[in-house]
């Protein structure tokens, strides 16, 4: 199987991108998660590892405007072969929160079929392998704290800061 790579600089670090030919299949930040990944999939020898900045222009122009402070809404196809039938609703639900906007753990539960699976939801919001693109980031606990974020509270901040909501 082919995997396209590339990677971009922006105001949360340096992040990772990889593609498969049916979409988007992952985004890394910071660099230190990323690296291990790159390792990890290059000992697999059913993968060829190919770095092709054409594969995501598309991607590093919206990921440019989205950094400016522009309103994006990521065109991407999404890969999402690698997560269980509910984490696949949970990111799908993520996709309808509109930019700008924050929603809780319950409300997400809800959207993707488990109002009763808020640790659950969270657990998926936490595999989610596109964050950014599926905007895991506007998630937050009920209470409006920010609750979790894989790549730390510090850029959990900034994401939902550049997209104008101050929590």
């Amino acid at each position: 199987m082919k995997i396209y790579y590339n990677t971009f600089k922006s105001p949360i670090g340096e992040i990772l991108v990889t593609r498969t030919e049916k979409g988007l299949s992952f985004v890394s930040f910071p660099k230190n998660t990323w690296e291990k990944f790159l390792l990890a999939l290059g000992k697999d020898k059913s993968i060829e590892l190919i770095r092709n900045e054409n594969k995501f222009l598309s991607l590093k122009s919206d990921l440019k405007d989205y950094f400016s402070g522009k309103k994006v809404v990521f065109k991407e196809k999404l890969d999402l072969t690698g997560g269980t039938d509910f984490q696949k609703k949970v990111w799908t639900a993520m996709l309808k929160i509109p930019y700008g906007e924050t929603r809780s753990y319950g409300w997400l539960a809800q959207q993707a079929g488990g109002k009763n699976k808020a640790r659950a939801t969270g657990a998926a919001c936490g595999t989610n392998p596109i964050p950014l693109i599926i905007p895991c980031h506007r998630v937050i606990k009920s209470d409006k704290t920010l609750g979790g974020y894989s790549s730390g509270l510090g850029i959990k901040r900034k994401l939902l800061k550049i997209e104008g909501v101050e929590i």
